[in-house]
């Protein structure tokens, strides 16, 4: 078994699976919001993560090139790019395979939707012990579904979505802070377009569309931040809000974030989770990384458990380790 998938928390249902790992484990929910990834190679298309994609439907499939399922479901992938790809579904089929063997796979088939080589572990991330494991994530970045979605599930989600408006010519120097994710810098600079009498009828609808989308998308971070302290989870509200911070700054909901960030702080109970969450992560990075064994890896897992019990990453640690510990006791028989 490989160790890539020994430490799961979380599992999906999905069909036809082929098994790449056998802890037990429990299953990510409808309305959680969902793990993002980082791409090293993208295929047909550019750069992108959830986040980049917020505002849009995504249909994330985690496969891998030898499993015979994921084989079988690459056709319908890509027509379900083009059926819906123009109406606001980002079909994206990601694995942490080398880049020649996803090249293989996606002139085997034809490919036309996005393909990811991941630097992150989306398998970990989602508890996903077999492959192909399909999710459909709604427009606000939260799960809607696991398992291969009908036409009337796609429908209902491309209901939700909000899609980068167009930019008319006046608003194309706009293009560039808005893929680098400058928000703050391009509200600013539509405000003042808008307070201005240069613009037509069609550049100030256009205007006032991406400084509304601009504005969506900022609450929807405070959204992902309030959500992720609801369940306890602050370092995921931390990093959340850092990003604010910096992508929103100039607009009210980076000086939210920064308000929130010096609440949080000044809470020994939410800085100790937040601590706690980094500490976790660094740990997945390393067993990750150095490819540790289930031996190997428990004793990191352990420490954190126990001296962050209280904690969610703390809870999420213990069961780390009780799978690892599953894992080792199967692998003796």
């Amino acid at each position: 078994m490989s160790r890539r998938f020994a430490w799961l928390v979380l599992a999906s249902s999905i069909l036809l699976p082929v098994a790449v790992g056998r802890a037990e484990v429990k299953s990510l929910e409808a309305g959680e919001k969902a793990p993002d990834f980082e791409g090293k190679e993208f295929i047909n298309g550019e750069a992108c993560s959830l986040r980049s994609l917020r505002g849009q439907v995504v249909f994330l499939e985690i496969f891998r090139t030898w499993c015979g399922p994921c084989n079988q479901q690459a056709p319908h992938l890509t027509e379900l790019h083009e059926k819906y790809g123009e109406r606001g579904l980002r079909v994206i089929g990601i694995t942490n395979e080398a880049r020649a063997l996803v090249d293989k796979f996606v002139e085997k088939h034809a490919a036309k939707y996005m393909l990811v080589v991941e630097s992150t572990n989306s398998g970990a991330s989602y508890g996903t012990t077999s492959v192909p494991s399909p999710w459909l994530i709604g427009a606000d970045g939260r799960i809607l579904m696991k398992g291969l979605p009908n036409d009337q599930q796609i429908e209902a989600a491309l209901e939700t979505v909000r899609m980068p408006p167009k930019l008319t010519k006046p608003l194309e120097p706009l293009g560039a802070a808005v893929k680098k994710e400058k928000f703050g810098e391009a509200h600013g600079k539509v405000a003042k377009l808008l307070e201005g009498t240069t613009l037509g009828e069609d550049d100030r609808k256009a205007a006032e569309a991406l400084r509304d989308w601009l504005d969506w998308q900022a609450g929807s971070a405070l959204d992902d931040a309030k959500a992720d302290g609801e369940k306890g989870d602050w370092y995921a509200a931390s990093l959340t809000l850092e990003r604010a911070k910096k992508c929103f700054a100039g607009m009210p909901a980076a000086n939210d974030a920064t308000e929130q960030l010096k609440a949080i702080a000044a809470d020994k109970a939410k800085k100790d989770a937040v601590a706690a969450g980094k500490r976790l992560q660094a740990a997945l990075d390393q067993q990750k990384d150095k490819d540790l064994s289930p031996k190997e890896a428990i004793p990191l897992f352990k420490a954190i458990a126990s001296k962050y019990e209280g904690t969610l990453a703390g809870r999420r640690a213990g069961d780390i380790v009780e799978a690892l510990e599953a894992e080792l006791a199967a692998d003796k028989k």
